[in-house]
Protein backbone atom coordinates (compact mmCIF):
# COMPACT_ATOMS: atom_id res chain seq x y z
CA UNK A 1 0.00 0.00 0.00
CA UNK A 2 1.68 3.48 -1.10
CA UNK A 3 2.67 5.62 1.97
CA UNK A 4 0.86 9.34 1.65
CA UNK A 5 4.36 10.88 1.04
CA UNK A 6 4.37 8.37 -2.04
CA UNK A 7 0.91 9.49 -3.57
CA UNK A 8 1.24 13.27 -2.99
CA UNK A 9 4.86 12.81 -4.76
CA UNK A 10 2.74 10.78 -7.55
CA UNK A 11 0.09 13.47 -7.75
CA UNK A 12 2.80 16.27 -8.17
CA UNK A 13 4.29 14.42 -11.28
CA UNK A 14 0.91 13.83 -12.51
CA UNK A 15 0.06 17.68 -12.32
CA UNK A 16 3.81 18.35 -13.95
CA UNK A 17 3.12 16.17 -16.53
CA UNK A 18 -0.71 17.72 -17.25
CA UNK A 19 0.60 21.73 -17.24
CA UNK A 20 3.80 21.21 -19.14
CA UNK A 21 2.29 18.62 -21.63
CA UNK A 22 0.88 21.66 -24.24
CA UNK A 23 3.90 23.15 -24.14
CA UNK A 24 6.17 20.23 -25.07
CA UNK A 25 3.97 19.66 -27.81
CA UNK A 26 4.09 22.86 -28.78
CA UNK A 27 7.77 22.73 -29.51
CA UNK A 28 7.68 19.67 -31.38
CA UNK A 29 4.89 20.67 -34.29
CA UNK A 30 6.30 21.14 -37.20
CA UNK A 31 6.66 24.54 -39.19
CA UNK A 32 4.22 24.70 -41.86
CA UNK A 33 5.82 23.77 -45.52
CA UNK A 34 7.19 26.62 -47.41
CA UNK A 35 6.94 26.26 -51.10
CA UNK A 36 9.29 28.61 -53.26
CA UNK A 37 8.74 28.58 -57.03
CA UNK A 38 10.60 30.19 -59.51
CA UNK A 39 8.15 30.82 -62.61
CA UNK A 40 5.79 28.88 -61.32
CA UNK A 41 7.48 25.48 -60.93
CA UNK A 42 8.35 24.60 -57.48
CA UNK A 43 12.42 24.60 -56.08
CA UNK A 44 13.56 21.54 -54.59
CA UNK A 45 15.99 21.51 -51.64
CA UNK A 46 18.59 19.91 -49.94
CA UNK A 47 17.10 21.29 -46.46
CA UNK A 48 13.25 22.94 -46.29
CA UNK A 49 13.10 26.77 -46.30
CA UNK A 50 12.45 28.26 -42.60
CA UNK A 51 10.93 31.44 -41.47
CA UNK A 52 13.51 32.80 -39.13
CA UNK A 53 12.69 36.44 -37.73
CA UNK A 54 9.54 36.83 -40.32
CA UNK A 55 12.25 35.90 -42.72
CA UNK A 56 12.27 33.18 -45.64
CA UNK A 57 15.53 31.81 -45.22
CA UNK A 58 16.76 29.22 -48.18
CA UNK A 59 19.52 27.06 -49.42
CA UNK A 60 20.69 29.35 -51.99
CA UNK A 61 22.19 26.90 -54.26
CA UNK A 62 19.21 25.72 -55.38
CA UNK A 63 17.73 29.08 -56.51
CA UNK A 64 21.02 30.34 -57.43
CA UNK A 65 21.78 27.43 -60.20
CA UNK A 66 17.76 27.22 -61.54
CA UNK A 67 18.76 30.81 -62.48
CA UNK A 68 21.72 29.64 -64.12
CA UNK A 69 24.42 31.21 -62.06
CA UNK A 70 27.14 29.61 -60.69
CA UNK A 71 27.95 29.04 -56.77
CA UNK A 72 31.01 28.90 -55.16
CA UNK A 73 31.84 28.73 -51.68
CA UNK A 74 34.92 29.38 -49.84
CA UNK A 75 35.02 27.66 -46.39
CA UNK A 76 37.97 29.86 -45.53
CA UNK A 77 36.40 33.22 -45.80
CA UNK A 78 32.84 31.83 -45.08
CA UNK A 79 31.95 33.40 -48.04
CA UNK A 80 29.21 32.11 -51.09
CA UNK A 81 29.67 33.78 -54.42
CA UNK A 82 27.31 33.57 -56.81
CA UNK A 83 27.42 34.67 -60.20
CA UNK A 84 25.26 35.12 -63.33
CA UNK A 85 26.84 33.76 -66.53
CA UNK A 86 30.08 35.63 -68.56
CA UNK A 87 30.70 37.30 -65.00
CA UNK A 88 34.14 35.66 -63.87
CA UNK A 89 34.61 35.30 -60.10
CA UNK A 90 36.84 37.36 -58.62
CA UNK A 91 37.20 36.45 -54.94
CA UNK A 92 37.38 39.42 -52.99
CA UNK A 93 35.95 38.61 -49.16
CA UNK A 94 38.18 38.51 -46.25
CA UNK A 95 37.39 36.25 -43.32
CA UNK A 96 34.84 38.16 -41.49
CA UNK A 97 32.45 37.47 -38.39
CA UNK A 98 29.41 36.87 -40.11
CA UNK A 99 28.78 34.31 -43.26
CA UNK A 100 29.07 36.59 -46.65
CA UNK A 101 27.14 36.56 -49.87
CA UNK A 102 28.51 38.08 -52.68
CA UNK A 103 26.57 38.49 -55.72
CA UNK A 104 28.22 39.32 -59.11
CA UNK A 105 31.26 39.87 -57.30
CA UNK A 106 29.46 42.74 -55.09
CA UNK A 107 29.19 42.03 -51.08
CA UNK A 108 25.54 41.70 -49.83
CA UNK A 109 23.78 43.08 -46.53
CA UNK A 110 21.26 41.61 -44.81
CA UNK A 111 19.46 44.36 -42.19
CA UNK A 112 17.41 42.66 -40.79
CA UNK A 113 18.42 38.49 -40.14
CA UNK A 114 21.97 37.86 -41.17
CA UNK A 115 22.54 34.23 -43.28
CA UNK A 116 23.11 31.42 -40.40
CA UNK A 117 24.62 27.70 -40.65
CA UNK A 118 21.78 25.24 -40.23
CA UNK A 119 22.33 21.56 -40.20
CA UNK A 120 25.44 22.01 -41.99
CA UNK A 121 23.86 24.26 -44.50
CA UNK A 122 24.11 28.26 -45.12
CA UNK A 123 20.44 29.57 -44.78
CA UNK A 124 20.21 33.04 -46.14
CA UNK A 125 17.14 35.18 -46.47
CA UNK A 126 16.25 34.95 -50.14
CA UNK A 127 14.88 38.16 -51.02
CA UNK A 128 18.50 40.15 -51.44
CA UNK A 129 19.56 37.96 -53.35
CA UNK A 130 16.96 36.87 -55.61
CA UNK A 131 16.25 40.94 -56.50
CA UNK A 132 20.09 41.39 -56.97
CA UNK A 133 20.48 38.86 -60.10
CA UNK A 134 17.48 41.16 -61.33
CA UNK A 135 14.35 38.94 -60.53
CA UNK A 136 11.13 40.09 -58.91
CA UNK A 137 9.94 38.40 -55.80
CA UNK A 138 6.63 38.15 -53.34
CA UNK A 139 5.51 36.48 -50.52
CA UNK A 140 2.18 34.78 -49.84
CA UNK A 141 1.28 34.14 -46.45
CA UNK A 142 -1.38 32.17 -46.74
CA UNK A 143 -0.09 29.69 -48.76
CA UNK A 144 3.14 30.09 -47.27
CA UNK A 145 4.57 30.68 -50.90
CA UNK A 146 7.51 32.53 -52.02
CA UNK A 147 7.14 33.12 -55.67
CA UNK A 148 10.49 34.55 -58.02
CA UNK A 149 9.59 35.74 -61.34
CA UNK A 150 12.00 36.70 -64.39
CA UNK A 151 10.83 40.27 -64.85
CA UNK A 152 12.06 40.25 -68.50
CA UNK A 153 8.98 38.01 -68.91
CA UNK A 154 6.65 40.60 -68.02
CA UNK A 155 7.57 43.45 -70.47
CA UNK A 156 5.12 43.18 -73.58
CA UNK A 157 6.39 44.49 -77.04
Amino acid sequence: MPTSAQKFIAFLLFVTTAITMPYSLQTIQAAPQITVTIDGDPVKFQTPPQIINDRVMVHVRAIAERLGCSVEWDNNSQTCYINQPNIPLIKTAVKGSDIQIYVNNKPISFRDQKPINYNGYVLIPSRGVVEALGYGISWDDATKTQTIIDLSKLWCD
